[in-house]
């Protein structure tokens, strides 16, 4: 069972975060929260500085982009530091607080969490505004890993029975929803709300209703431009319409089905010949990223044909079915119900965004998916139990 945790724990933190170890030996209690609030913060730092440092690299910004880059960092920088200050401060005074002071001290923070929330919008506008298309799509490629992020934490927070790791890991949660509600990207917000519904369903049906009112609330509020976003889908931005260009994408990965429909048009040859499979209609090509088409199973079948597209269906389908069949046939007080929860969250995260976007085309996402996929399989074919040889003398 550790061993199925840490490999849970390690999926979640190839997008996020690392986690801190747990104290041991003849420590006091208060010591070895110390040492772990440490341990995690140093962690925490290390990770961000990793990971917006690859993502600067990865975007090779030019030097009128920098400065917006330098404001878009420090917000983001200030609001995870905001939020290391109110845990430290919560946990050291948790044995002295009484529920109401509790929950106002959780007001408190929710307010500064909005306050950061604005920051980092009014810095984030800019800077992405200054991208473009290639650099949209390679800091957009990180979502893939915050959706499946979200519902590792969120099988873990609801269904695990260690609760060492909760708050860190709502702590996590909250710094991966902001960067992902930032990153614009609607099919994996699709996708993170179609496997955040699963687990909050069987965690707390209730919760569900609130799900409307949330939505409601980011629609008004308008962070990061979200309500923008969200109006795009019913009123287009002209040249900029996004869902001009992923029509246009479709309708060229169809020709190319209907010309290719066993082999494809061959690996990495979609976005070469693209070009050649446009609609006759289409008198001029919506701006846009033309190097993949936008949806795994039209893309599958337009580069490697068919059959290929049919097989990664069929494995979907089974490992989802897999996950399903063994999580009933589990007593209820099972402790690894959380990993097959956490598993069928993932799968139907991505089968959701797969309609969008090429998630499982990128290195990362689909490594980050095979761990989690692989950590369900292991609770369905467990290492069999081994028992000493019976000495030959």
């Amino acid at each position: 069972m550790k061993r199925i945790l840490l490999c849970a724990l390690t999926a979640a933190a190839v997008s996020v975060s690392s986690f801190a170890q747990t104290a041991t030996g003849d420590q006091s209690a208060e010591a070895a929260h110390q040492e772990r609030m440490q341990h995690w913060a140093a962690d925490h730092e290390t990770m961000m500085d990793a990971r917006l440092g690859g993502m600067k690299a990865a975007l090779k910004l030019t030097p009128e982009q920098n400065p917006l880059w330098e404001a878009f960092e420090n917000a983001v920088r200030g609001g995870a530091r905001s939020r290391m200050d109110d845990m430290r401060q919560m946990m050291e005074n948790r044995e002295r607080m009484s529920p109401v002071d509790r929950l106002d001290a959780m007001s408190d923070h929710m307010a500064r969490r909005a306050d950061e929330l604005k920051k980092i919008s009014q810095a984030a506008k800019p800077f992405y505004g200054s991208l473009d298309d290639t650099q949209k799509r390679k800091f957009g490629l990180l979502s893939g890993e915050m959706m499946m992020a979200l519902m590792i934490i969120g099988a873990v927070v609801f269904f695990c029975r260690d609760r060492r790791w909760v708050v860190w890991l709502m702590a996590a949660g909250g710094l991966i929803g902001v960067a992902l509600v930032a990153a614009e990207t609607r099919s994996m917000w699709a996708g993170a709300g179609c496997g955040g519904v699963y687990l909050l369903w069987f965690w707390r049906r209730w919760t569900v209703i609130a799900l409307p009112v949330l939505a409601g609330i980011l629609f008004l509020v308008n962070p990061f431009g979200i309500g923008d976003r969200e109006r795009s889908v019913f009123h287009p931005h002209g040249d900029e319409d996004s869902n001009a260009h992923r029509t246009v994408v479709h309708d060229i990965g169809w020709a190319m089905i209907k010309a290719h429909p066993w082999l494809g048009v061959g690996p990495e040859q979609v976005g070469k010949v693209y070009k050649s499979y446009v609609p006759a209609n289409v008198k001029k090509l919506p701006s846009g990223y033309y190097q993949h088409l936008h949806n795994v199973y039209i893309h599958y079948a337009a580069e490697r044909g068919v059959p290929t597209m049919l097989m990664l269906v069929w494995f979907l389908l089974r490992a989802l079915y897999d996950f399903v069949r063994t999580l009933r046939r589990l007593p209820a007080d099972a402790e690894t119900r959380w990993i097959l929860q956490m598993g069928i969250a993932v799968i139907i995260a991505i089968m959701v965004a797969a309609w969008e976007e090429v998630n499982l085309g990128t290195s990362v996402v689909l490594g980050m998916f095979l761990a989690v996929v692989g950590c369900g399989y292991a609770v369905i074919y467990p290492e069999p139990q081994s028992f000493p040889s019976s000495d030959p003398r």
